[in-house]
């Protein structure tokens, strides 16, 4: 019919326009496949680790204590979870007693070790890990959220040229560092494991923190000063007006 043909060229000229409009320099992190849709522009964060009184606490804490007074953070919610089952009902004593702050006291009063779930995976933009095993856990709860689950080292190893945009805060820039991390995989070699000790100890894989808690105080010790260091690194990863690592508090083990 002679109207169809009209109606034909006007589609084509439609797309041709779609095809020429400019892309916004300002335009917002878009979610790729794999990252969920954050509601209501909240964002969340979820750091795991065994039990949820040690390390995952601690990043929790740490990252919450560096963005919470971040303009335009108040969306970001940090949380964290234990990959096995929760053995204790309150964060460990030397997590607790780290800080003397209102805010510190008060986040560690709260605290209950809870063990992770699904629903906690799929609303997360951002997951981090302190161990591969744990990491592990994540994939076999949710799959799909591989895209977005790394160790704490694994971060920051991948993150090592990221520059945060001082444009994107809050639910935009966990999503930037997100799919950067994701991005970068196998563009990047992994660091090469610490060799195997004469003592027959397992090598130690760099993208761990290794779990102190149960050795004895002076590796207890060392864990947490491992995971504060890493997890004020990250936080510098999302906000360049985030705090700096404080020098001196970390033995890295990642290597070259």
């Amino acid at each position: 019919m002679p109207g169809d043909s009209g109606t034909a060229v006007a589609s084509r000229a439609a797309r041709a326009r779609r095809r020429r409009a400019p892309i916004r320099r300002d335009a917002k992190v878009a979610p790729t496949r794999g990252f969920p849709v954050a509601t209501q522009r909240k964002a969340y964060i979820l750091t795991v680790c065994t039990a949820n009184v040690c390390r995952s606490p601690l990043a929790e804490f740490v990252l919450r204590e560096a963005l919470d007074d971040l303009p335009g953070f108040e969306s970001v919610v940090v949380e964290s979870a234990g990959a096995g089952s929760a053995r204790a009902d309150a964060v460990c004593t030397r997590v607790a007693g780290r800080r003397d702050t209102e805010q510190w006291r008060d986040l560690a009063a709260a605290h209950r070790p809870r063990t992770l779930t699904k629903a906690l995976v799929t609303r997360s933009q951002l997951i981090l890990t302190a161990s591969r095993s744990a990491r592990a856990a994540v994939a076999r709860i949710a799959p799909d959220a591989r895209s977005r689950t790394f160790t704490m080292r694994e971060a920051l190893w991948l993150a090592e040229d990221y520059r945060p945009d001082p444009a994107l805060v809050g639910r935009d820039a966990v999503l930037a560092l997100a799919v950067y991390l994701d991005r970068q995989r196998g563009l990047r070699p992994a660091p090469v494991p610490r060799p195997k000790r004469l003592w027959g100890s397992a090598p130690v894989d760099p993208f761990d923190i290794r779990d102190g808690h149960n050795i004895d105080d002076r590796a207890h010790g060392a864990t947490l000063d491992d995971v504060e260091h890493d997890a004020r690194r990250i936080a510098a990863q999302l906000s360049s007006a985030a705090e700096q690592t404080k020098p001196g508090l970390l033995r890295t083990t990642l290597r070259r």
